[in-house]
């Protein structure tokens, strides 16, 4: 993932790229992961497909969304505390299973 998150987007099309790129990594993630997190790459793709959804319903504008009807709602589920320990979870099974 950290390839995917690791520039900063300069326009409303690097952001819509840099989702549908995120997106594809984390079907691949949910198909293949192992039984331990499954749970967790579900969470992080449906949480991600949310946020994609609702940066397209305003072009991809961060400040947009923001300010947005929607705003507050997705702000609150991307803030989510679920998301950190879903990721975390992931790390952790990285490093001591696959040992990366």
């Amino acid at each position: 993932l950290q390839d995917v998150l690791g520039e900063p987007s300069e326009s409303a099309s690097e952001v819509e790229a840099g989702f549908a790129q995120l997106l594809e990594v984390l079907r691949r993630a949910a198909g293949t992961a192992p039984p331990e997190l499954r749970e967790d790459t579900a969470l992080l793709l449906a949480g991600v497909g949310t946020l994609d959804e609702a940066l397209r319903e305003v072009g991809y504008d961060y400040d947009a969304l923001a300010n947005s009807e929607a705003g507050p709602t997705v702000a609150a589920a991307v803030n989510d505390p679920s998301f950190g320990v879903a990721g975390d979870r992931i790390e952790a099974y990285k490093a001591q299973v696959c040992g990366l």
